[in-house]
């Protein structure tokens, strides 16, 4: 049954077993019931996790091919396009179409979307798990030394909010996002 190939194929890629989850896409592939758009952008995102770029991207386009409005594959290229450069506009596109989907959420915060030009208000949201959130946290640094926005503020996690709050006091730190 290729549904149950597919599943075993995203727990594999779970795991880390990359090539497992490889022979289980090709498994599931064998199927003609399977949904082709999540077949070819599971098997992206498995691509871009061991490295090959050019891969990924072939496949998560081969995604799109079957269904234009597909998250993951969106996801997949634009991030496929990032590591690919130098020519980022691109992926900007598919990056900035995931927004408001199932996995980022869009906070109406008051003030439009930063296009980077200085003497504007940023609001820096986070959108991922404690760890990413921390690590993406080293980036403040370098946007508080650069002086383009007059305020800055970080909505995270709440479960970070005073440690981030230590951390950079010159940020005001919220923390409307509650664990999941």
């Amino acid at each position: 049954n290729g549904t149950f190939h597919l599943n075993h194929a995203l727990i594999l890629d779970n795991l880390d077993d990359f090539s497992g989850a490889l022979t289980a896409y090709e498994k599931a592939s064998l199927d003609p019931h399977v949904d082709r758009g999540d077949l070819w952008a599971n098997k992206a995102a498995t691509y871009l996790k061991m490295g090959h770029i050019e891969r990924g991207l072939r496949y998560a386009d081969k995604a799109l091919e079957q269904n234009p409005r597909h998250e993951g594959a969106r996801g997949s290229r634009a991030f496929a396009r990032f590591q690919l450069g130098p020519d980022t506009g691109p992926a900007w596109d598919d990056y900035s179409a995931l927004l408001g989907g199932q996995f980022r959420k869009v906070n109406d915060y008051g003030v439009g979307v930063w296009n980077g030009e200085p003497g504007h208000r940023l609001i820096v949201q986070g959108e991922q798990g404690l760890g990413d959130e921390l690590m993406y946290a080293s980036c403040l640094m370098d946007l508080i030394a650069k002086g383009d926005c007059e305020d800055i503020a970080l909505d995270v996690d709440m479960r970070t909010v005073r440690l981030l709050r230590n951390s950079f006091p010159g940020i005001k730190c919220y923390g409307s996002r509650a664990a999941n």
